[in-house]
């Protein structure tokens, strides 16, 4: 089941998950609009459902500094089978690296049923979670980045957060999908969900005034509720056409959210020095409120065909989204509305498959996406702080070769993305819609088990990110900024023969230089980090157990991670976690 569609919940239960698929590129054609603003592609969770034995596992997790976690995984279904129960229920708490105390309490219930020619799933989520003095961004100040183009070191673990702030979340979902077969070649479905998000957030901005030191902070206090609802009602089958075989999917989707919020300053123009930073934490003057931030409303119909060839050599896909897209601001202290959007799209999909042999597929595709969230000023200092803009349409082209190797496989494929982008008038501290973003790329994938007992996951990824077609040219050609033109992620597991049970695993990560802002005038260093672990599958007094430990950033590399509107965080230095599972 897929639950990404039916709840749109922003804080999913990890423990319900029982699959997760990352869908890469805009994919407007598959779910359309995406409704957090993420163009880079989708991800699905499939949740946990009862298997056909009893489940009864129990794991414990210590991490430093000292995060204690309890997990208890149920499952059941009945004699016949087609009743079935999940139950998770995790507690976490503790201190982490950054001297932050974490607190996540969550219970997810997995239901479904089969019947002969129907199936029924439900889904009950409920998470809080809540992390006190927590680490935040570091901005780079106007002031600091007239002397300075780099981040200097600073010791590991520097907290920008300060002792008193928190966020806190509360979110309940629910999910229910069915499905019924109306003959051996035609299904309907139908999912619906409701999502009920409660955030408070108490916390300051760090803003770095020179090179010496020197910062200003500011403290803000928001509230938030969001209460979302979607649904999906869709037919799919399979008929031929001479000697094509059509698979065909029609389905309709509505997804509405509502925002309601309110973000005050606390107090600003607080100064200190990053040697010693002295938080000066204000004591709150503001309590709850909800006005209507805004509301959201996505409507569209899609029709897709995957039609192949008798030798299955040849596959295409032709599809296409109608998109209603309707967006409305309001203002916090009138309530009255600010901006307004209502508007339909259209986003064609086309794809081709190309089999030469078995083990061997070359495609090609166009895709497009939309994206609301990005066009939506969500800089609280910009003077048209919560303007909504038309949605972006995303277009992309990709190429690319997967060869199966049987006990290993690869891809490659190179792609194209362009979408239009905010982007900030210093002079007037506005943000308008006056650029384009480019991402061309080549992208290498390998997965697989070469050799019995060695699995090995990796790819590398040559990103060229640039702006293009900005206001008098400003920033054309400019790297876009948190982009790094090197991505590499290698992972490699190998059991350990002369130890049954005993696996050893590794992986390393790098991420080459990125620029914070469209100006390309201060950038972070390259990183990489090393990660290892080893677990042991064992049996004591009949229970079977799994002994885990991992070690991340192993050699305690001290970076910076590039964000957005000259914004870095401090990567975490060397973490332990151990953890002990038991199935009873």
């Amino acid at each position: 089941m897929s639950s990404s569609t039916a709840s749109t919940a922003s804080r999913r239960a990890s423990t319900a998950v029982d699959r997760v698929d990352v869908l890469k590129g805009p994919s407007a054609i598959l779910a359309g609009i995406a409704p957090n603003g993420s163009l880079g592609g989708t991800i699905n969770y499939i949740t946990k459902r009862a298997g056909s034995e009893p489940l009864n596992r129990v794991k414990i997790l210590y991490g430093s500094d000292s995060v204690f976690t309890q997990q208890v995984d149920f499952g059941r279904r009945t004699d016949d089978g087609k009743a079935g129960l999940r139950i998770n229920v995790l507690n976490r708490n503790g201190e982490t690296s950054f001297d932050e105390h974490v607190r996540t309490d969550s219970i997810t219930i997995g239901a479904d049923y089969k019947g002969d020619r129907y199936r029924l799933g439900f889904d009950y989520g409920y998470v809080y979670n809540k992390v006190s003095d927590q680490q935040y961004q570091l901005t780079i100040g106007s002031g600091a980045l007239k002397t300075m183009t780099s981040m200097f070191k600073v010791p590991r673990g520097t907290k920008f957060g300060a002792d008193g702030g928190y966020r806190a979340i509360h979110e309940q979902y629910g999910m229910l999908h069915g499905e019924y077969d109306f003959s051996k070649d035609w299904t309907g479905y139908f999912s619906y969900g409701l999502r009920n998000t409660k955030m408070e957030y108490f916390y300051n901005n760090f803003s770095l005034s020179d090179r010496l030191g020197n910062a200003t902070m500011k403290y803000s206090y928001n509230n938030q509720v969001n209460k979302a609802d979607s649904g999906e009602v869709g037919v799919r089958g399979k008929f031929f056409t001479g000697d094509l075989k059509h698979e065909l999917t029609v389905g309709a989707n509505r997804i509405h959210y509502t925002r309601y919020m309110n973000n005050r300053t606390v107090k600003s123009g607080l100064k200190t020095n990053l040697w010693d930073i002295d938080f000066q934490v204000p004591e709150n003057p503001y309590s709850w409120s909800e006005p209507k931030n805004d509301e959201n409303t996505f409507t569209g119909v899609a029709l897709t065909d995957n039609i192949t060839t008798p030798n299955e050599k040849w596959q295409f896909v032709l599809g296409g989204r109608e998109q209603r897209v309707k967006v409305d601001t309001y203002g916090t202290k009138t309530g009255a509305e600010k901006t307004h959007y209502d508007e339909s799209v259209f986003t064609p999909a086309f794809a081709v498959v190309y089999k030469p042999q078995k083990n061997i597929s070359l495609y090609a595709n166009y895709m497009q996406g939309l994206d609301a969230g990005d066009s939506l000023v969500t800089d609280t200092d910009a003077s048209n702080y919560s303007e909504a803009f038309a949605p972006f349409k995303t277009k992309q082209y990709e190429v690319g070769a997967k060869y199966d190797f049987g006990k290993w496989a690869t891809t490659l494929s190179a792609f194209d993305i362009k979408s239009p982008t905010l982007i900030e008038d210093t002079a007037t501290n506005r943000y308008a819609p006056n650029g384009e973003v480019r991402h061309r790329g080549i992208e290498w994938n390998v997965v697989g088990e070469p050799h019995k007992g060695t699995r090995l996951m990796g790819g590398l990824m040559f990103l060229d990110a640039t702006y293009r077609n900005t206001e008098g040219g400003l920033y054309d050609g400019n790297r876009v900024a948190a982009t790094s033109r090197w991505n590499a992620v290698m992972g490699l597991e190998q059991d350990i023969a002369s130890v049954p049970g005993l696996t050893l695993t590794t992986n390393l990560t790098y991420n080459s230089s990125a620029y914070t802002n469209e100006a390309n005038s201060f950038r972070v260093s390259p990183w990489a980090t090393w990660d290892l672990g080893a677990s042991y599958k064992f049996k004591a007094g009949g229970v079977p157990l799994t002994l885990r430990g991992d070690v991340y950033n192993v050699t305690n590399r001290n970076y910076w991670r590039a964000l957005q509107n000259n914004g870095v965080f401090l990567g975490k230095s060397r973490t332990f976690l151990f953890s002990l599972t038991a199935d009873f």
